[in-house]
């Protein structure tokens, strides 16, 4: 709840209908419990009155993006020596004579690349010299990469940019045209793209010689939205690791979060924000529970071939990692140890999975810490069948451990008993009941579907 308390950070932009940074930044209060609130201004042609204004009015952070990450300096009492150099702001922090200018990106992408390569000691290769590549560039140069190259269709904008980061920083930096890149001299290095080409269906690569992919060590590409581009598609063609700009998104907004706060953000808060961000740009994940024999393998199948999301089923999955069946992990280690084996799968998938089918175990429910990994990993269905339509689908699977040495009566009782203990469960985790009875697989999955 909003109160007179509750501290005011915001983002200026234009346009700036389809930001994610109020959801990040909201999501990140909302994680550790914190009193802010986050919001977006449509900024028009007065940007001086609109920071002065939000400084009159005591917002105490403010985010900058297109196009007024440079004009946006002339409104400003100082600059960070990192906004200074780059020569762009991205983040106000309010003082008490007015606002400070800091450049949050350099962190992001700093922080994205090193989640998967030491930057100091490589080569960097990036492609573009527009706005975006500045404070690419900087990283580079400050992070202890050997060389930096710059290529671009237009030489003299790269050659441009080099000399002034050059100049800056002290540095050597190379610009490239893109018609010459197969003079560059290294291998193994980090390859960057900075151009808009991705964001347009039916955009080509910047350059098209396979050389220059097959190289690297490592690509990543600032555009986040599609997820796959061609540069990222041309990557894994190669068999080079890559990822994409939503992680560099979200490491900017943490930096720039701490910097209003003066707090560190926890890591855990981060990971659980960006598995939240994820979900939300590339698709939310359908998350299928109920009884055994409800259907959720088969309805989960049919989702997927609707929906073209991927299907994955956990007790497999979980018998793929331990290398052996369901029965002998009971038999072998018991059922806690099988608990604690989808626990731990299931706070993981919480964590990684996105537009994804994902169909749960009948018992995930038997352990009540499951419930919110359950809601956090995504829409929940819960698929309700009879205890009769559950029995004519598992009399015959021996590898069931409830149908063991009974007859019809005898398992229909342990079914009706079993279901009884866990409906409550089922309840607290469920966001849909979906009613399976004289349904077929794809009938379930097209009500399923309805509701996405």
């Amino acid at each position: 709840m909003i109160k007179g308390s509750t501290k005011v950070f915001g983002i200026f932009g234009r346009p700036i209908e389809h930001t994610l940074s109020p959801f990040i930044h909201n999501s990140l209060a909302e994680c550790i419990g914190e009193d802010t609130v986050y919001t977006a201004f449509h900024v028009g042609d007065n940007l001086e009155k609109a920071v002065e204004g939000a400084f009159a009015m005591g917002v105490d952070g403010l985010n900058i993006t297109v196009p007024f990450k440079e004009d946006v300096m002339k409104s400003l009492v100082s600059l960070d020596k990192t906004a200074e150099t780059i020569g762009a702001v991205n983040t106000l922090v309010k003082t008490p004579d007015g606002y400070k200018g800091y450049n949050t990106d350099a962190y992001g992408i700093k922080k994205a690349l090193e989640e998967y390569i030491k930057i100091s000691g490589r080569d960097a290769v990036i492609l573009g010299a527009g706005g975006a590549a500045r404070a690419v560039i900087y990283t580079c140069m400050t992070s202890g990469c050997n060389r930096v190259y710059i290529l671009n269709r237009t030489i003299e904008k790269a050659q441009s940019l080099a000399d002034e980061m050059n100049r800056k920083l002290g540095r050597d930096g190379q610009a490239i045209a893109v018609k010459d890149a197969d003079s560059i001299d290294s291998d193994m290095y980090i390859l960057i793209q900075c151009t808009s080409l991705g964001l347009k269906e039916g955009d080509s690569l910047l350059i098209e010689d396979d050389s220059l992919y097959e190289r690297a060590a490592f690509g990543y590409d600032l555009i986040y939205n599609p997820e796959e581009t061609p540069f990222t598609k041309k990557l894994a063609e190669v068999g080079v690791s890559d990822d994409n700009g939503l992680s560099m998104l979200l490491f900017q907004a943490v930096k720039s979060h701490e910097l209003w706060t003066g707090k560190e953000i926890p890591e855990e808060a981060v990971k659980k924000v960006y598995a939240k961000l994820r979900k939300k740009v590339y698709g939310n994940n359908i998350v299928l529970t109920g009884f055994m024999g409800s259907g959720k393998t088969s309805v989960g199948k049919a989702l997927a071939s609707l929906t073209g999301k991927m299907f994955i089923d956990m007790d497999e999955a979980i018998v793929r990692a331990a290398g052996m069946s369901i029965n002998e992990i009971f038999e072998k280690y018991g059922e806690e140890s099988f608990r604690r084996l989808e626990h731990d799968m299931l706070v993981e998938y919480s964590l990684d999975k996105y537009d994804s089918i994902i169909s749960t175990g009948g018992g995930i429910v038997v352990r009540e810490d499951n419930i919110p990994y359950l809601k956090e990993m995504g829409k929940v269905f819960y698929l309700d069948a009879s205890d009769e339509t559950i029995y004519e689908r598992i009399k015959d699977d021996n590898e069931r451990p409830l149908m063991r040495g009974c007859d019809r009566d005898e398992a229909l009782k342990r079914i009706a008993s079993l279901k009884a203990k866990r409906l409550f469960e089922y309840a607290k985790a469920l966001d849909v009941r979906v009613d399976t009875e004289g349904k077929n697989a794809s009938e379930i999955a097209e009500i399923i579907a309805s509701y996405m």
